[in-house]
């Protein structure tokens, strides 16, 4: 913030902490600002802003500090939220500016007014400290802040002041000065506006050919001590009309007073150019005493409408390479168009080689509906010779898209902005782009730049519905096409309605229309329906389900199934569709699959399943076990005087199973029986029904038994059965049919792990500690025991050839006292390896150390007489603790050392002392 021209440097950041600089030591302000954004990232909790400040008031004196701390409550605040503060001053010069020798006033009562239904309400005061004041978690609105002046003082600066605020913080100081009773003074300040502004400004306004021919003036006067006359006067210039009479009268009886005067000006049109407007204040008292005060504000007009420099095209077309762009498209949402691109052409003109500044601060800026229909998703920007430009940043938000350049533009560029946005719902979007930027018309100022365009996209969205009919045989394979089937065969049948547009589709109804052939069966699923009716003898349809309404998107599956009753061929067809209210149009969608039961001989092969107890086509067996297995065949005829004879029954084994003697059974329909062993011919095992015959409708079944071979291999078997028959007419009729075996290996048992010791967590470990294991194995498999040292995977010992239910154990030695180990063990057998959880434990404390006993039995013998001249001399050493001994001998008049010597406790330690004199004591 710049403040009599001295400005802070830009902020340094480091980490968190920000930090600005003055590099001025002739600054001597009491109250200079910092202002800056801080994002909160996160709602719901607390932040610490601290701000640290260093001053030279006097270059003469020691640096000073001085901090503070807001706290903020980051909540889900409902706009942007702004304040408004400052501080009271003694302006003694009546400068208007807080200088170094002036106090700050405390205690003054500062009032706060918001614009609400054309009326100012008041919301708060407050009273000023040596901080000053200020109002915050102010919402987006107009405020007026007003000062309440107390006896023998006036206001210098202005009494009140309007602001708009919108998440900014606005800095208001007032300045006021004492007058001495005695003492006579008028003050006056001349601010004007533009009709459209909320805001007063002090200096003057600038008026283009957007603006009203209008200007709006305001004269603040301010008085002290009584006068005989006051008169206030306005000098407009003539290029400014006003409909008022500009000389006003005061009176004032009142030691301090001050006046508010409003008054507009109409600008003559053809007039361009800066003009001045001067406001007096005159007093008189005593007689023939007079006091005067003026202020002036400016209007600077320049009517005439720019030049176009920036202009900007705008069109649009939707995701095909044939298609061309538009101003307009429309499409319906079941076209299947999922993006659209956007061309925003700019250009920005030199007026024929005549303006030649720098374009600055370019902004694009696209209100893209990006929450209800049109999503953005990518971007560039392409030069006139088609190179991509990359010199500006992209923001984008739910409502707006920006591009925002990062350098100038020079005039007579042409670029262009493509972008594609992703069709997400419908509607009519009409979808504008905004251009702005500004240069600098020197020697003036600043001159705004602006251009618009803008392209229409409808997508057409109406109510739709899909319903498609799948049928099968299992429940599990699903075909959309046709199924061939057999009577008595189960035909399951699946339904799938989907609202495949953009309105709740009410009061669905689905019909579904049977062959003759087929009767409902059961219902799996009915999709959750509202009403579901499959009793239908009076009605056209054979199934209905009824919805009250299916959600936008929703997908509703309806499953039932059916049994053939007869031969024959026809579509089994399905119907959906709405209710709407009345004069609406209903939607609907229909689907058919064939399903053709066919006449003659049917085959099913089957196998038996122990584990579920039921006949099926496949199943998982071990080596060296016996499987069922079952033939079942059926004849259907349209002619039902038609008989099949001359059966015969081929079935094929793979090479691993042989067929268990005297386990084929037949059985009729009737329920009478018989066996037959097949002939066999390697693995072909064929019986030949010369006598038996098959009415129409009518089956026979055959199960039998085989044995897979005990070292059969692992993988997928399978077996097949041919059956041919005849009827009287001569016509042969062939089924086929095969069920599979999966061989699966015989599972190893991985090795278990029994038990171990120490236990996990125990304490009191001997440093020298025993680990140990107790390990089994199913299969009786010998095995391995390898126990680790978890800390690094090291291996302490590996122990082979264990037998099953056995305990192993070894020794982890060397350990350190108080101190914790993990370990775990693997055990393994030929085929697989279990290795056990990390289980710890804590060894024993060191135990402390006892000094040795004290040396005894000494040779020579305390005052011996007559030894020789190289004695040897020896002491017994002994230690409580029975630890090894370092026996040092010393020359006690010299504390010398003689010479040492090592021995475990309880022992005789020597050492020689040579080179002493006769006649001597030691």
């Amino acid at each position: 913030v710049t403040k009599d021209g001295v400005a802070f440097e830009d902020p340094q950041l480091n980490g968190q902490l920000l930090s600005w600089f003055i590099d001025d030591e002739n600054i001597c302000k009491e109250s200079m600002y910092i202002e800056f954004d801080a994002l909160v990232t996160n709602e719901g909790e607390d932040y610490n802003l601290l701000v640290v400040t260093s001053e030279y008031c006097n270059p003469e004196v020691d640096k000073v500090y001085a901090n503070d701390t807001v706290y903020i409550d980051a909540i889900d605040a409902d706009g942007n939220q702004g304040s408004i503060r400052g501080i009271k001053f003694n302006d003694s010069n009546s400068n208007g500016i807080k200088d170094c020798d002036e106090d700050i006033l405390e205690d003054w009562t500062i009032e706060l007014y918001r614009y609400v239904d054309s009326d100012w309400i008041l919301q708060e005061t407050m009273e000023t400290t040596s901080s000053g004041y200020e109002f915050d978690e102010l919402s987006a609105g107009e405020y007026k802040v007003r000062e309440e002046t107390k006896q023998n003082w006036i206001n210098i600066t202005a009494e009140k002041v309007i602001v708009s605020i919108d998440g900014e913080i606005e800095t208001i100081d007032f300045g006021n000065k004492y007058v001495e009773p005695d003492d006579n003074e008028l003050s006056i300040k001349k601010l004007v506006k533009l009709p459209g502004d909320s805001v007063y400004q002090n200096d003057g306004v600038h008026v283009d050919y957007t603006d009203d021919d209008w200007v709006n003036f305001k004269i603040i006067v301010q008085g002290t001590g009584t006068f005989d006359s006051v008169t206030v006067e306005d000098s407009l210039p003539p290029e400014l009309i006003s409909h008022d009479d500009l000389i006003w009268h005061l009176e004032s009886e009142e030691v301090s007073w001050s006046e508010t005067i409003y008054f507009n000006a109409e600008i003559i049109n053809d007039f361009k150019g800066n003009i001045t407007n001067t406001a007096t204040i005159t007093g008189t008292y005593n007689c023939d005493q007079v006091i005067t005060d003026s202020d002036e504000a400016w209007v600077d007009i320049d009517r005439d409408e720019p030049e176009e420099i920036l202009t900007v095209e705008k069109l649009v077309k939707p995701d095909c390479e044939e298609c061309s762009y538009q101003e307009s498209i429309s499409f319906d949402i079941s076209d299947e168009v999922d993006f659209v691109t956007y061309k925003v052409n700019v250009h920005i003109d030199d007026l024929n080689g005549t303006f030649n500044e720098p374009i600055e601060d370019l902004s694009i800026r696209d209100n893209l509906p990006q929450l209800s229909g049109l999503q953005y998703n990518d971007s560039f920007i392409k030069n006139e010779d088609g190179s991509f430009f990359e010199e500006y940043t992209i923001d984008v938000t739910e409502d707006y898209i920006y591009w925002n350049f990062t350098s100038y533009v020079m005039p007579g560029t042409n670029f262009t902005l493509e972008y594609c946005a992703n069709v997400i719902g419908c509607g009519d979007f009409e979808n504008q782009v905004n251009l702005t930027a500004r240069y600098y018309d020197s020697p003036c100022c600043w001159r705004d730049l602006y251009a618009n365009a803008s392209a229409h996209v409808e997508v057409i969205c109406g109510p739709g519905i899909d319903v498609t009919k799948e049928a099968s045989l299992d429940g599990i394979t699903w075909k959309s096409d046709s199924v061939t089937s057999f009577v008595d065969d189960t035909v399951w049948f699946r339904l799938t309605v989907e609202n495949t547009g953009y309105e709740v589709l009410e009061g669905v109804n689905v019909l579904d229309y049977l062959p003759d052939f087929l009767v409902f069966d059961e219902m799996i699923d009915d999709g959750d329906a509202s009403y579901v009716n499959t009793s239908c003898e009076n009605y056209t349809y054979d199934l209905r389900w009824f919805f009250t309404e299916i959600d936008i998107g929703e997908t509703i599956e309806i499953v039932f199934t059916t049994t053939v009753i007869d031969v024959g061929v026809d579509d089994n067809h399905v119907v959906a569709y709405d209710c709407p209210d009345e004069g609406e149009e209903s939607v609907g969608d229909d689907d058919r699959v064939e399903i053709c039961v066919e006449e003659g001989l049917h085959v099913e092969k089957q196998v038996y399943d122990d584990t579920t107890e039921n006949w099926t086509e496949n199943i998982s067996i071990l080596p060296g076990e016996i499987i069922q297995w079952k033939v079942t065949l059926s004849f259907y005829s349209s002619n039902t005087s038609q008989i099949m004879h001359h059966i015969m029954i081929n079935d094929t084994l793979p090479e691993e199973l042989t067929y268990v003697n005297d386990s084929a059974e037949f059985i009729r329909k009737n329920g009478s029986s018989f066996d037959m062993n097949p002939s066999i011919d390697g693995n072909l095992l064929t019986w030949n029904l010369n006598e038996e015959f098959l009415l129409n409708e009518e089956w026979l079944t055959l199960t039998f038994e085989t044995k897979l071979d005990s070292d059969a291999e692992t993988g997928l078997l399978e077996n097949n059965v041919d059956i041919t028959g005849r009827v009287c007419n001569g016509t042969y009729y062939v089924g086929t049919d095969s069920a599979t075996v999966f061989v699966t290996e015989i599972q190893n048992v991985a090795p278990e792990i029994l038990d171990r010791s120490p236990e996990n967590g125990a304490t009191e470990v001997d440093i020298d500690a025993v680990l140990e294991v107790t390990v089994d194995d199913a299969e009786d498999d010998e095995l391995t025991v390898t126990f680790y040292n978890a800390s690094d995977d090291s291996v302490i010992e590996e122990i082979s050839n264990i037998d099953p239910q056995k305990t192993v154990d070894t020794m982890w030695e060397n350990l350190e006292y108080n101190t914790t180990y993990e370990w775990y063990v693997t055990v393994s057998d030929d085929n697989q390896t279990n290795t056990s959880a990390v289980w710890n434990f804590t060894t024993i404390d060191e135990p402390t150390n006892q000094a040795p006993d004290e040396p005894t039995n000494p040779s020579p013998a305390d005052n011996a007489q007559g030894v020789i001249v190289n004695p040897t001399l020896s002491v017994h050493v002994s230690d409580p603790d029975g630890d090894e001994l370092d026996v040092t001998f010393y020359d006690a008049s010299t504390d010398q050392q003689i010479g040492s010597d090592q021995c475990t406790s309880d022992c005789t330690a020597s050492t020689t002392w040579s080179g002493l004199v006769k006649d001597t004591s030691y």
